[in-house]
């Protein structure tokens, strides 16, 4: 069936625009007619050129949706999806409030803490136990500086290498071994183990 050249009225305009693809309400039709953008006859009637042009101002219903049963269908699943990840989010709060998880920003200043304390506690024991390894040795205690300078340069350069360290991969396991998952992507949270406190 061909386009009628002349539409007897404006239901018929709407009629075969929405035929046609086009988003349109009967109110915004009578809008445009009434303003001038669509051009009406006097007896009412519209020609199909005219339609033709106001139809290049209407944007195309572009829905994949045919029947409103698609859309329901449609609509249901999207909010199913949206529950689920509302699920996931709520599991993870959970978890990271029983201690599961914490700050990245905790966590880099408790790794920073833990370093600290062990950069201290080695130096302690080396300057403690230093006349101890000198005997072990044969013992000249007039070498003790040198020892100890050795050892704090062995130190230094390790926890250089440890501190300068751009990028960590740690695999955090559980009690049985097994790969604990990482929290949702993008949080800025840590796993860490349940031992880490």
């Amino acid at each position: 069936m061909s386009d009628p050249k002349v539409f007897k009225n404006m239901l018929a305009v709407l009629s075969y625009l929405k035929g046609s693809g086009f988003k349109i309400a009967k109110s915004k039709l009578y809008s445009d007619a009434k303003t001038g953008l669509l051009r009406v006859q006097e007896n009412g009637s519209v020609f199909l050129a005219d339609v033709k042009g106001y139809a290049q101002t209407l944007q195309k219903f572009t829905g994949r949706f045919s029947t409103p049963g698609e859309r329901t269908i449609t609509k249901l699943d999207a909010e199913i999806n949206k529950l689920h990840e509302q699920i996931k989010a709520l599991q993870w709060t959970r978890e990271k409030d029983s201690g599961k998880y914490m700050l990245r920003s905790d966590f880099c200043l408790e790794m920073a803490g833990r370093a600290a304390v062990l950069d201290c506690g080695l130096r302690q024991m080396i300057r403690v136990k230093a006349p101890d390894l000198i005997a072990a040795v044969g013992g000249r205690a007039e070498f003790e500086p040198e020892l100890l300078r050795l050892f704090d340069s062995i130190l230094d350069e390790k926890l250089n290498e440890y501190a300068s360290m751009k990028t960590y991969q740690v695999l955090i396991t559980s009690e049985t071994g097994e790969p604990v998952p990482p929290g949702p992507p993008g949080a800025d949270e840590t796993q860490t183990d349940n031992a880490v406190n």
